[in-house]
């Protein structure tokens, strides 16, 4: 199965992340959060210092705080375009997660109405050990870089139509697999899956439905 499986983009924040927004310097783990990355994503920038499709911009700021073998690092970490919001820079079809310490509210709508909420990860610098709190929260989700099993079944769900969204509710679901198993499944074998498990009941909304 694993040829089914499709890598992660990684969007990072700067401010906030990667840099401590008071008396700026290094955050603790950022170079521990950049090894990781840049190991088991497709890693982008999403800052105000990379909004215009150029990189320069942050790797002459951050080249001012981190070591060359750093920077060398860095320097594979893609541009962004955007504009007035951020997720104007995201790939709102693929599979991704968003590092920030702060996004707007209509950020979070675009998320929302794009099944990508869980997509954003809040940073907090005030917590201690927060980058490497982040990296082990995406080490638990087991995704190595890749899409999760239970956002791989939202997504499926959610390119249905409204009747099949409502036959194939959620609550109603229950799938004998392993959390690994759906996690490896393509979105055509997670559809038939969930097909079979329709409620003798759910019958008639077909019929009705169709």
């Amino acid at each position: 199965m694993e040829g089914n499986k499709s890598k992660c983009k990684l969007y990072l924040d700067v401010d906030g992340v990667l840099l401590t927004t008071r008396n700026t310097k290094v955050a603790d783990g950022a170079k521990e959060l950049i090894d990781y990355a840049l190991s088991n994503y497709d890693c982008y920038w999403l800052t105000s210092h990379c909004h215009d499709g150029n990189s320069n911009q942050v790797l002459g700021l951050l080249s001012q705080y981190f070591p060359d073998d750093i920077m060398e690092k860095l320097k594979k970490i893609k541009p962004t375009k955007w504009d007035a919001l951020k997720t104007e820079g995201i790939d709102l079809e693929s599979h991704f997660y968003w590092l920030d310490d702060y996004a707007f509210e209509a950020e979070k709508k675009i998320l929302y109405q794009h099944c990508r909420r869980d997509s954003l990860i809040m940073v907090n610098l005030d917590n201690e050990n927060e980058l490497l709190q982040k990296i082990r929260y995406l080490e638990n989700q087991n995704l190595n870089g890749y899409l999760p099993g239970q956002y791989h079944l939202l997504n499926t769900i959610y390119s249905m139509s409204f009747m099949e969204r409502i036959m194939f509710n959620l609550k109603w679901l229950r799938i004998n697999i392993s959390s690994n198993n759906l996690e490896n499944m393509s979105r055509e074998e997670l559809l038939e899956a969930t097909k079979k498990l329709k409620k003798p009941w759910w019958n008639f909304m077909f019929f009705w439905g169709h």
